[in-house]
Parts: C-alpha cells; structure tokens; sequence
C-alpha cells in the first residue's frame, strides 16, 4: 500500500508495508505544490493538484498501487468524549449517529472515531473516544481526485490519526516518555499532540502564517514557540492533569539542535522522534527522511474494525451523500463531457444542456422507484468516456503549461540570480545553479547576516522568483570546487605541491571575506519562458 499525505504545501508519499510487529519502509518521495493549489486542506485547483499527484507516484513508480490518502485542515473537528457503552452491540451507523449527537454537529460532517479505552465510572462501563469530523465537502474533493487521478484509492484518513495509531502500536517505544507532547512542524502549520497511556489526550492544531509574523524568514519557528506555550499552559489548566514529560518533533525540520534550542525557555527534555527497533527504512535513509516522513507510517498499521471507524470512504453518513447525489451528478458530468467532444462548440452544448435536464427529470423519477438498475450501467459507461476525456484534458493542459510557463535552463534564469547577487555587495553566487522542472536552487556566499536577510528580502520583492525556500545561513567551509580552486592557485604561485602556509593563507583570506554560507530553493515565476538572454 501508498500513502499521500497531502497538506497546503506538500504532497508525501511513503510505500511500506508490515511484518508481524515490523514495518518496513520501502520508498519514500515528496513534491512541494504551487502556491494556491491547496487551501486549508481544500482543494482549490483540481488539475494541478491531480497532475502534481500523478507525476509523483509515476516518479516513484507507485501509479499502480492501492492508494490511501491522508488529509489535514484546520475545518475538521477533533473531540475527545466519553460516553456509555450501549448494552447491545452496536454497528458503526449507530455509533456514528450517537458521536454525531454527543458533539453537537450536522449531518454535514463526515464523522470517524477511535475507541481508546472502555473504562469503568461509578459502576458502569463507558467508551472513551477520539472523535474526528471532517466535513464531507472536503472528503468528497478528494474522492474527485482519486477519480480524475485514476488513483485505486482504498482509504482516506485524517492524518492526524496517522501518529496516534503509531504510538499505539509502538507502546514500548514510547511509554517511558509518557506523558508525551508531540509537536509537527510543517511549511503552513503547527500540529500537537498530547499522549498518556498511548493514547492522545488533547491536541491543537494551528496554521502558521508569515504575514502573523511580519513575513520574517523564522516564523514557523516562532509559531511553534507560541502553540507550544498556549498547549502547555492549557494543559496546566486541566484537573488532574499530569505535567508534561518532554517533548519530542517531526516534520520538515533540517536543523534539529536550532530546533531544540527553540524551546529550551520551557525546561523539557527536546528532541527528534523516538525511532521504534523494530521500524525499518530500506535503503540510503537518513534521519531527517525518518522524520519528515514519519507523519505517514501509522497508516500501514492493520485497522481493528471493532475499535477504529477512521476510513472517510466508509463512513455512513459518506456512504448515504455518494449514493443520493454523485449518481445523477456523474450522468450529467459525462453526458455534458460527451457533448463538447461532439459537437465541439459552445451551443451545442447548450442543446444538449437543455434536453438533458428533461431526461435527468424523467430519470429521476423512474429511478425511485425502480431502483435504477439501467441508468447505473448507463452512468458507468457515461462515467468511463469521462475519464477519457478528462485523461485527453489533462495531456493538452499539461502540454500548455510546460509550453508557456516552464522557464528555460538558459543564461536568463543565471542573470536574474547574478544581477540580484551584484545589487548586494555582500553577496556572492558561490556556483553554478540547478534546475529541475521550474524549481532553481543555487548556493551563495555573504559577509554579514544582514546581507543574507536583505538579499532574500529584495528576491521576494522583485517577483521573478517565487516560493522562495530559505532556510539560514551557516559557517563558511570550503566545497569541492572551492578547494579545486586553492590548489589551482597555489599551482600557479610555482609550487609543486600544496604548501600548508599557503594553502592556510588562501584559505583564511577567502573565510574571513566570505564567512557565511546559504542554500536558496524557489520557483520561476510563470509567464518569464521567453525572455531574451
């Protein structure tokens, strides 16, 4: 099985699959999205987001795969109730009305939980339970997806069960750490998780947003220092609450000990994950993979169906919407696809528009009460050109995009980079830069801290570079084509080999004028492909 975790910024996917109590990791890939494609978990341009998934997989080799998909937003309620167990056994519909009631909301949500323990109050036995609502607007976009993907999808989760049903399988890893915070640092939000016995007892989530803190370039750091302090100070609040243990992170965090030290003012133990023994990654994985991507792993972990209702796809209240209203809409969908492929123009699509809402109407009728047998093959048949269609779409738009909007690898993209570098005396283009699709990284040299933050500063103003990725400057030390340099010179100074006061000489000289060091990662701009170099 594949899990996509799909978030405002990024779409993760992570093959695995488990052994006993092992897992085992086997591939693992990530994509940064184009800004607005996503927007709080909703989807705001199908196209692209499908395009995006589908190149990734196909990257990965994994097109073909049973497909899970995890979603996040800020919309989708998290409970944590205790109510009576019912004395006759229950199914998932009747559970699901009685979360659904329990919490207050409407029939518009899409409502999962996790039975987390059935303990004992006053004589009688209760449920405690996780409770995740989602509203089923946002799962039923990502059903879209799945079909305009032509993704197999067999699961569709809240990701923030992800973790949870990880530390529930790794006990032993964990419970000397109890109670445990959890906190996820991602590029657009902040996750924490509180855990006591295994389970989470509380929780927060936040989006974090760089206009919240003057655009500056640490403010996922700083959010995660805000939502930390209101996280601790709310649980201080709580009766009977046990003080927190320590703090453990994941997410896209490339400096850990910056990271740690972050949170130091709290006094708690600070650091990365606890990775299980028996949690193994194949091949050339790194820490930081097992932390960027760990948000996904519990998802490999078999479901216990008399426990945990978590699958959107079967939840009764998603089963009832697909089944009173996708039937007709996917009819018309295809029927309204077919016309344009037909006739090929605007008006005939009109006609068609028009007699299909009096067979839609006919249809309507004859469907209640006959079931509707006939028109279902006529849909699944509708359903499939559509797909053809859309899969025909696809090839043009994407076509389009990489004919008008993909830059060139050309000098351009270099004299933009260069003209910025030269406008800043304090900085210097350390070497060539690369490019994939229409991301450009490049390495850079500074004298001063404030000659890195201008520099950044003056390329987001400017607008030929977007979703610029910066993540801080570190000590000046000598690269390959740095150090190919220095014997060069020392070459031509007549020596025959490196002599060590000259090379120290060269060395300090080039340290002490350039001390600093920065990675930069962004995105052309769309619109700058024929520019003249």
């Amino acid at each position: 099985m594949v899990v996509v975790d799909i978030t405002d910024t990024h779409v993760k996917v992570v093959q695995g699959h488990t052994r006993g109590k092992n897992l085992i990791i086997t591939a693992v890939n990530e994509r940064e999205l184009p800004p607005n494609t996503v927007s709080n978990g909703y989807i705001s341009d199908m196209m692209i987001l499908a395009g995006e998934v589908c190149s990734l997989l196909a990257e990965t080799k994994l097109m073909k795969e049973l497909i899970h998909f995890q979603i996040t937003s800020s919309a989708i309620i998290y409970k944590d109730i205790t109510m009576p167990l019912p004395r006759l056994s229950a199914d998932n519909e009747i559970l699901e009305g009685m979360v659904a009631n329990a919490i207050g909301i409407s029939q518009d949500y899409n409502v999962t939980y996790t039975i987390v323990e059935q303990p004992l109050i006053e004589g009688v036995r209760n449920m405690r339970l996780a409770v995740r609502a989602c509203p089923q607007e946002l799962a039923d976009m990502y059903v879209d997806l799945a079909k305009q993907s032509g993704i197999k999808l067999k699961r569709m989760t809240v990701a923030f069960n992800s973790m949870s049903r990880y530390v529930a399988h790794n006990p032993l890893a964990f419970k000397n750490h109890m109670p445990l915070m959890i906190v996820q640092q991602a590029a657009r939000f902040v996750n924490i998780y509180l855990y006591e016995k295994s389970f989470a007892t509380a929780s927060r989530y936040s989006m974090a947003n760089p206009e919240d803190y003057a655009e500056g370039v640490d403010y996922i750091s700083r959010a995660v220092f805000d939502n930390v302090f209101h996280f601790l100070h709310f649980t201080e609040q709580v009766k009977d609450q046990t003080a927190v243990r320590e703090m453990q992170f994941f997410g896209n965090v490339t400096d850990h000990e910056a990271f740690a030290k972050s949170l130091v003012s709290f006094d708690l133990p600070v650091k990365g994950l606890v990775r299980p023994l028996n949690v193994r990654m194949t091949k050339n994985a790194k820490a930081t993979d097992y932390l960027n991507y760990v948000g996904l792993f519990g998802a490999f972990y078999p479901l216990d169906t008399k426990l945990e209702n978590i699958n959107l796809l079967e939840s009764n209240d998603s089963r009832a919407a697909r089944a009173n209203s996708l039937f007709f809409a996917e009819l018309a969908i295809a029927a309204v696809a077919g016309a344009i492929v037909v006739a090929g123009g605007y008006a005939a699509t009109q006609v068609y528009n028009n007699n299909l809402q009096l067979e839609l109407s006919m249809l309507s009728t004859e469907y209640e009460t006959n079931g509707g047998t006939r028109h279902a093959e006529e849909a699944a048949i509708k359903s499939e050109a559509l797909g053809k269609y859309v899969t025909y779409i696809n090839q043009v738009v994407t076509a389009k995009d990489l004919y008008d909007f993909k830059p060139k690898p050309t000098n351009a993209v270099v004299k933009h980079i260069d003209e910025f570098a030269k406008a800043e005396n304090g900085i210097s283009r350390r070497t060539g830069i690369s490019m994939t699709g229409y991301t450009v990284e490049a390495d850079f040299l500074a004298k001063s801290p404030d000659d890195v933050t201008k520099f950044v500063d003056k390329l987001r103003d400017a607008g030929y570079f977007i979703g610029i990725d910066y993540t801080g400057f570190s000590k000046h030390e000598l690269n390959d084509v740095e150090t190919a340099a220095l014997e060069e010179a020392v070459a031509k100074s007549g020596g025959s080999a490196i002599s060590p006061d000259i090379s120290k000489k060269i060395t300090d000289e080039m340290l002490k004028e350039w001390p600093y060091q920065f990675t930069l990662s962004m995105n052309v701009q769309g619109g700058h492909s024929f520019e003249k170099d």
